[in-house]
């Protein structure tokens, strides 16, 4: 491993400021356990920890807390294709849990709470071609 001070073109200012008052960061390659994956950002006991960026092969990535290696507090995951979407918010042990916000790659929008990967409760929904948005009940994403 490489230990780098030079600031991260993924990290936003700041993460950038939270990282630099808790501990060095780290370049590390998840080749080994992850073929194609690339991580970067804090790591304890070669686990992902801390703040950090990781893309995946399918090109999918995740900027944000990590927890033992897993996500785990606020952050960012997107995928691409014809099903791309940005999810921002929440996880909890790896899934989306917590306030989050959800796009779609046409536009579509939704706000609410998830609950173990699942959306759960009064979410807001708009479609990309609407102003307004409309509130819809959900239990365990239905």
């Amino acid at each position: 491993m490489k230990i780098t001070n030079s600031k991260s073109p993924y990290l936003t200012s700041t993460m950038q400021k939270k990282r630099t008052k808790r501990t060095a960061r780290f370049k590390y390659s998840l080749a080994r356990t992850e073929p194609g994956a690339h991580y970067e950002g804090e790591i304890v006991d070669s686990k992902r920890h801390g703040i950090g960026f990781c893309r995946w092969k399918d090109n999918s990535s995740y900027i944000g807390d990590w927890a033992f290696g897993v996500r785990h507090g606020n952050g960012v995951f997107k995928t691409d294709g014809d099903n791309a979407m940005t999810y921002e918010g929440g996880w909890v042990n790896d899934i989306r849990h917590g306030k989050g916000r959800l796009t779609l790659a046409n536009g579509d929008l939704t706000i609410g709470t998830w609950e173990n990967d699942c959306l759960d409760g009064v979410a807001k929904f708009k479609k990309a071609n609407e102003k307004d948005f409309e509130e819809v009940l959900f239990r365990n994403d239905i």
